[in-house]
């Protein structure tokens, strides 16, 4: 009897793992093809969407102590996250002339 109810258990994990991977077409692949668009711009610009993507990130950190909030602070600093709007503005006043650089800067990765 055991044995049984470990088996569903497994076979009930195996399904919700498998899941995502069986999903059908209408999966979302839209991340692929702004990372495409942003790998085909000017290291400015790619640099720039990297950087919202790692600020983003570290600013979602959950903070729990004091050492969480020193790494956090130091790589906000590091990253120039209280900077970012204004290097965005300055990358999209260079680059005005080009629809598909302004684009990419306004969706971002």
């Amino acid at each position: 009897m055991k044995l049984i109810v470990y088996w569903l258990a497994f076979a009930g994990l195996l399904g919700l793992l498998a899941g995502p991977a069986l999903a059908g077409p209408d999966i979302d692949f839209g991340h692929v093809q702004r990372t495409a668009q942003l790998e085909s711009m000017p290291l400015e610009v790619t640099t720039l969407g990297k950087r919202g993507v790692e600020c983003r990130r570290w600013l979602a950190t959950e903070i729990t102590d004091a050492a969480t909030d020193h790494r956090v602070e130091r790589a906000l600093t590091l990253l120039r996250c209280d900077a970012l709007a204004a290097d965005r503005a300055a990358v999209r006043y260079k680059y005005a002339q080009s629809p598909q650089v302004l684009q990419s800067i306004d969706v971002g990765p």
